[in-house]
């Protein structure tokens, strides 16, 4: 017999049905499974980098996978690379996925001690974040002769003289970010160029205090930086049987499944073959 309890159930079940019919993203379900097996697949290159998924990409993860400023790369296939975007590439030493940190260090300074291969490396802070370990390293070059700046802990060291290939010794001038003197910068005006780059913060303390230490070896060791992602996103999604991909933002994402990329659990196979069920049994009464 079929009472009204049995009539509300059933096209409770339709509407239900109809919600995840229409829930189906407007690509092909086609390209969306090649799309979860490419975003399947893990990074690797050299000993330590190993098994390195979302938010990276590169190699056999397209970049609709990972964010952007996150490609990774595999020099001479044992040399990992970290590719911001903005023209130049990072050595990547370790990926801590766990406290999302990235240890990696620039082109290494030879006989050319001045870094005039070095680039100001400004980091998107949507992206990326610093924290205790590493420090920004404010530098200006070729300043002129009478430009004396005299740092405030006299038993530090504020300036160092590098070797050009070019153009031969130069003067540089350095600060980091908790020396870096304001009430300095007229006297910096005279300086020809300024770069910015990461240090370890550790290792500038150290150089501060030894002038004989050389510029090499305040720039050639490694730093780490954070990168940013929305975890709570990212761990719902994997709970629902998804993949974090490129779908994942601060404020909105959608999760990668098999058919579809969704703003909800993935649908379970079968789930339209209920709906078509209902349907028929719905329409026989």
């Amino acid at each position: 017999m079929f009472t009204h309890r049995s009539y509300s159930f059933h096209l409770h079940s339709i509407v239900i049905s109809l919600h995840l019919l229409f829930k189906l993203p407007c690509h092909h379900a086609r390209d969306f499974k090649s799309y979860y097996t490419n975003c399947s697949k893990n990074f690797s290159c050299g000993e330590r980098v190993r098994e390195i998924g979302y938010p990276f990409w590169g190699g056999e993860r397209p970049e609709y996978c990972g964010l952007p400023g996150l490609k990774l790369g595999c020099r001479d296939d044992k040399h990992p690379e970290l590719d911001t975007g903005l023209g130049y590439k990072f050595e990547v030493v370790d990926i801590n996925q766990m406290s999302h940190g990235i240890y990696m260090r620039r082109e290494k300074l030879g006989v050319d001690s001045c870094p005039s291969k070095i680039f100001n490396t400004t980091f998107n802070n949507s992206i990326f974040e610093y924290r205790s370990q590493t420090e920004d390293l404010h530098m200006f070059y070729d300043c002129s002769n009478d430009t004396k700046i005299e740092p405030e802990n006299q038993s530090s060291r504020d300036s160092l003289t590098c070797t050009s290939s070019d153009l031969g010794p130069r003067n540089v001038v350095y600060f980091g970010n908790d020396s870096f003197p304001v009430y300095h910068f007229d006297a910096l005006k005279s300086c020809n160029s300024r770069l910015i780059v990461q240090v370890n913060k550790s290792v500038l303390e150290d150089f501060n205090k030894n002038v004989t230490k050389k510029v090499e070896e305040l720039l050639n060791p490694s730093f780490v930086v954070y990168y940013k992602i929305n975890d709570v996103a990212c761990d719902a999604c994997k709970s629902w049987g998804g993949l974090c991909w490129s779908g994942i933002g601060i404020k909105e994402f959608t999760c990668l499944c098999h058919d579809g990329a969704y703003d909800q659990p993935c649908p379970k196979p079968g789930a339209f073959i209920i709906f078509f069920y209902y349907t028929s049994f719905f329409s026989s009464m």
